[in-house]
């Protein structure tokens, strides 16, 4: 019979594997964003190993989510150690290809903008970057350049 322990490491397992698998990603990209083995990936998946919280971390981001810890205090294991749950959702977490290809994207615009005798502002280039970084999304980049330029 598995212990608690175990049962945690192979839930902590299934949650990154099903991130990994909605965000239609193999083990190897999620291995390669997150700078780890393919075959740790595969044995985290299988509850096989118990990862750090940074490596949950790592892989989750690479599937474009976000790791949210909880502990429970008021229950406490024999040994004294505290519970621990972990939610894994989408988040804003932008990998390091998409932000890059982001990056190429919004250069290429403001190029072809200038190509056309257009200038983009400083405050649009930063809010482009913003949006590279997943720190602002789409919307937000296209309401805020309409807004400047008064367009609705």
């Amino acid at each position: 019979m598995p212990t608690p322990r175990q049962l945690q490491t192979q839930a902590v397992g299934r949650l990154l594997r099903d991130a990994r698998r909605q965000a239609g990603l193999t083990q190897q990209d999620v291995a390669g964003e997150a700078g780890i083995p393919q075959s740790y990936v595969s044995d985290v998946e299988r509850g096989r190993v118990t990862p750090t919280i940074p490596t949950i971390s790592r892989i989750a981001a690479a599937a474009g989510r976000t790791v949210t810890l909880a502990l429970s205090p008021e229950n406490t294991t024999r040994k004294g150690a505290t519970p621990m749950s972990v939610t894994i959702e989408r988040g804003t977490v932008i990998t390091e290809a998409e932000r890059r290809r982001r990056i190429e994207d919004m250069n290429e615009a403001i190029h072809s903008i200038e190509m056309e005798g257009g200038r983009v502002s400083a405050e649009t280039q930063a809010d482009m970057l913003r949006c590279a970084h997943g720190e602002i999304d789409y919307q937000t980049l296209l309401a805020r350049v309409q807004a400047r330029h008064g367009v609705a």
